[in-house]
């Protein structure tokens, strides 16, 4: 079976402004996606087959539109495949990965900057690129491993790479949203053992092999305090349009 045969379709939703609601399009297969792409339109984008979820917003949408969206996108996108990282990207200021997604690039293109001797890529921002879908899989797996609010993660360890564990805080509208991401230690580590004295390792196993290792630090009360107060629901603000 090839691997073109078991890919899933692309699940298109567009905000309804009106009724406040995200409505699945019906999409021929022979309409290519970046031809939905309207600046006047907010459409989410669910690619299960890397784990990806896509909000676009065009250049004439509101405020409100944007807000909507941060608001409906994980209930829309939890239907299909829970903790899959959403990704908000507007009009004109789209990465390679969503141009590629939409068909408005090809995928070879990746590979037509030129590959050196070593195999590797001469531009890093592609070679990045091509790491994304392996670091999104290891997001969905810590997303589906709850964390009790007491501890927080700082490293994670898988095969012989260790990621530092980041996440920022966005600011929509009086709402916290939370985008993680895995950024590759780049220091020099020098050879030899080393005790973590600091931190305290979680390691998830999966058919009886280690599949990656965390390193979480207890937190202060101050800390936990203020991340209590992060996950408490908002009241909604009234906002005039």
């Amino acid at each position: 079976m090839s691997i073109e045969k078991d890919k899933k379709p692309i699940q298109v939703f567009q905000l309804n402004d009106e009724a406040g609601e995200f409505e699945e399009l019906d999409v021929d297969p022979k309409v290519k996606l970046y031809e939905l792409l309207d600046p006047a339109f907010s459409l989410l984008f669910l690619d299960a087959n890397h784990f990806k979820a896509w909000a676009w917003h065009g250049s004439e949408t509101s405020t409100r539109m944007k807000f909507l969206t941060a608001k409906l996108a994980p209930s829309v996108r939890d239907k299909g495949v829970v903790a899959m990282k959403i990704s908000t990207i507007d009009d004109g200021s789209e990465p390679l990965a969503f141009k590629i997604m939409v068909g408005m690039q090809e995928e070879e293109d990746l590979n037509q900057e030129g590959v050196q001797d070593s195999g590797r890529i001469a531009d890093e921002k592609d070679y990045e690129l091509l790491d994304l879908l392996k670091r999104e899989k290891i997001l969905l797996v810590l997303a589906k491993s709850k964390l009790p609010i007491e501890y927080k993660r700082e490293l994670v360890v898988v095969n012989e790479k260790v990621f530092k564990y980041n996440v920022t805080d966005k600011h929509i509208n009086g709402q916290i949203i939370q985008e993680e991401e895995l950024i590759e230690l780049s220091e020099s580590v020098p050879d030899g053992p080393y005790l973590f004295d600091k931190y305290i390792p979680r390691i998830l196993f999966s058919f009886n092999k280690i599949a990656l290792t965390e390193l979480l630090r207890r937190r202060t009360p101050q800390e936990i305090e203020l991340e209590r107060q992060k996950q408490a629901p908002m009241e909604p603000q009234e906002t005039n349009y």
